[in-house]
């Protein structure tokens, strides 16, 4: 699993995760996550790259979203693959973190 965050307007920042969402691999993302997260008011996290999200992943992802709820910012994700988006929508993620079909989209979002 690999990581990038970058500014993409004051106060957003992406987030972009690329490879497998399981175990293994939120365990070893999550310390850079959370500093990623931490470094902007609002958050797109970018899953366009991601071929597998797991129960460890979604909890990574909810961890996220509640610490930038509490901070007073919100958490957004790009998800442009179907099983990817099924996932997140059978488990009621997409209740807590809105999901996006594009990062313009996304973008609009903190308007």
């Amino acid at each position: 699993m690999k990581i990038t965050s970058s500014e993409v307007k004051p106060g957003v920042r992406r987030v972009t995760l690329d490879g497998r969402l399981d175990a293994p691999s939120s365990q070893a993302v999550e310390e850079e996550f959370e500093t990623a997260i931490a470094a902007a008011k609002n958050i797109i996290v970018d899953l366009e790259q991601v071929s597998f999200v797991g129960s460890i992943g979604i909890r990574l992802l909810m961890t996220g979203a509640k610490l930038k709820a509490k901070k007073g910012g919100k958490m957004v994700m790009v998800v442009t693959d179907a099983k990817i988006r099924w996932v997140i929508k059978s488990t009621g993620t997409d209740q807590i973190i809105p999901v996006f079909d594009n990062m313009d989209a996304a973008l609009g979002a903190f308007a």
